[in-house]
């Protein structure tokens, strides 16, 4: 039994499950799956690192670390892919030799209801918890550890969707410091794949929908979907770092729908050439980067694409930066952590890291296992061991 991750290429479509019981080394293995019609599933290839974490047994098998930490599957995948060896004795020695289930908060996922069917302690750990937790996990880090999570979408503690958090990890539990500034969620899950209606909740926190009819004349139901938002009907909001990215893509032009994960920050990001501050392009208060006064400028009539993609970038970097160097300060920090899929972005990563040290702050990056989603589960395990630790369960 080995730590799996797979995607689908040809659209950054990703299944990651991860198990970590106990005591045992793990990686990553190529393994081809098929769905229905014979698309295939191809591997990805990323070797872990486990000494640090977690001793091999005598009998080289690779198998177990302290939990068993299962994450993101989605419910897409072909419903005959196993989570667990097919073999019976294998699977109950998995269970017998687990102390605990460490999954994601969100209850929805097939991970969760894995967990919870496994007859096994659950552990929930927070989305973007596990991806601090995980980096501290990869860089020894055993006090508290300040971290920034950047990504598109994460169950946060009170329900609402996440995804651009500061927050403080300190053994077992975690808390919020801070967020991004919320933007609306028209039509939530689908703004995932429809970078136009975050334009539209960006002119919406602006109070520009007046200009929803120029900037998005090419989708018919923009027209509609500005009107629920002039009148406030119900629509969830979000902190996503990368629903902001959607919002930017969309405004400038660059991308008004996706066809795979991360596409429209992914060409927002291709365009920059050098990034550039906008001056007073944020506001920082109360734990909260505000960035409307950048999409302010981002939504002004005749701004290149290359110009906005370079002031985006560069100004959101600043922002960053400063965000947390004001949060540091007040809790006595020196390092932070940099996690979530927004850090794939090498333009935003680079620059938000020299910000960070010209303020006299140490960043922390994933470097062993990746920033994203597929490093999850060690978070969840490194949570999870700390909670299992104090309450002395499986001892």
């Amino acid at each position: 039994m080995k730590l799996y991750s797979y995607f689908r290429s040809s659209a950054a479509y990703r299944v990651r499950i991860a198990l970590n019981l106990k005591g045992l080394a793990y990686d990553t293995v190529p393994v081809h799956l098929t769905r229905g019609g014979g698309e295939q599933l191809a591997p990805a290839y990323r070797k872990l690192n486990p000494q640090a974490l977690v001793p091999a047994l005598q009998d080289g098998e690779r198998l177990l670390t302290q939990s068993l930490a299962i994450i993101e599957y989605l419910d897409e995948v072909h419903p005959q892919t196993p989570l667990l060896p097919k073999n019976p004795a294998a699977r109950a020695r998995v269970r017998a030799l687990a102390l605990a289930v460490a999954c994601d908060l969100h209850p929805d996922l097939q991970s969760t209801r894995f967990a919870e069917e496994s007859g096994l302690p659950v552990v929930c750990v927070q989305h973007h918890a596990a991806h601090i937790a995980a980096i501290a996990a990869e860089q020894g880090v055993a006090g508290p550890l300040l971290g920034v999570a950047l990504d598109g979408h994460g169950h946060g503690d009170d329900g609402a969707a996440w995804g651009g958090e500061i927050m403080l990890v300190e053994g077992p539990s975690w808390r919020r410091l801070g967020h991004l500034g919320p933007l609306a969620l028209p039509g939530g899950d689908r703004a995932a794949r429809s970078p136009w209606r975050m334009g539209l909740a960006a002119l919406h926190a602006l109070g520009r929908l007046d200009r929803a009819a120029e900037l998005f004349a090419c989708v018919p139901a923009a027209a509609e979907l500005a009107r629920l938002l002039r009148h406030g009907l119900g629509v969830p909001m979000t902190t996503s770092a990368g629903r902001l990215f959607d919002a930017a893509a969309a405004l400038l032009g660059v991308r008004l729908e996706q066809y795979y994960e991360g596409q429209a920050a992914a060409e927002l990001e291709a365009l920059v050439l050098s990034p550039r501050t906008l001056p007073d392009g944020y506001r920082v208060a109360g734990g909260i980067l505000d960035c409307k006064p950048l999409l302010a400028a981002l939504s002004e009539p005749g701004v290149d694409a290359r110009e906005g993609a370079e002031l985006f970038h560069g100004t959101l970097a600043a922002g960053i930066a400063d965000w947390i160097a004001t949060v540091a300060g007040a809790h006595g920090q020196g390092s932070v952590a940099l996690g979530g899929g927004c850090m794939m972005n090498r333009v935003l990563t680079e620059s938000l890291c020299a910000g960070l040290r010209a303020r006299g702050l140490v960043p922390l990056l994933a470097r062993a296992v990746p920033p994203n989603d597929g490093g999850l589960s060690l978070g969840q395990a490194f949570i999870a061991r700390r909670q299992i630790a104090m309450t002395g369960e499986g001892a």
